[in-house]
């Protein structure tokens, strides 16, 4: 955990945290940032996303290929309390050119193939957290 005090913060950035921790669990561990985050406050995300139908070929296929489906990571913020207040689509990128030099243990840990026609979709999504 880290060593803050709960409750304290206002707004929390994560840029790809989440999903790096989503290469290696079945959550995006959200449920921690809420100790952390007052009520009412901000959650700014940078996330990946792939599409349902892509072909490259994950080692544990379900958990890791469901955890960066957009749907599926919109609504492990919505089942956590987090409300949408702001959505920002960034661009998209060839699949195989997240794996740059310092990832390609990633790759072989996770991936075992990389279909050439799959990319990823990143966005910016900006979360409230709901007094619930």
């Amino acid at each position: 955990m880290l060593p803050l005090k709960h409750k304290i913060a206002h707004l929390m950035i994560d840029v790809f945290h989440t999903d790096y921790r989503a290469l290696y669990n079945h959550s995006r561990g959200i449920h921690i940032w809420k100790n952390y985050l007052t009520t009412n406050g901000d959650y700014l995300i940078c996330f990946c996303t792939i599409k349902p139908n892509a072909k490259t070929a994950w080692r544990l296929q379900s958990p890791l290929k469901e955890n960066f489906i957009l749907e599926n990571i919109r609504n492990e913020f919505k089942d956590n309390g987090y409300i949408n207040k702001e959505t920002q689509y960034i661009g998209s990128l060839p699949f195989h050119s997240i794996f740059l030099k310092g990832l390609y243990d990633i790759r072989k840990e996770l991936i075992t193939k990389i279909h050439p026609k799959d990319s990823i979709d990143m966005y910016w999504d900006l979360y409230e957290l709901s007094e619930r």
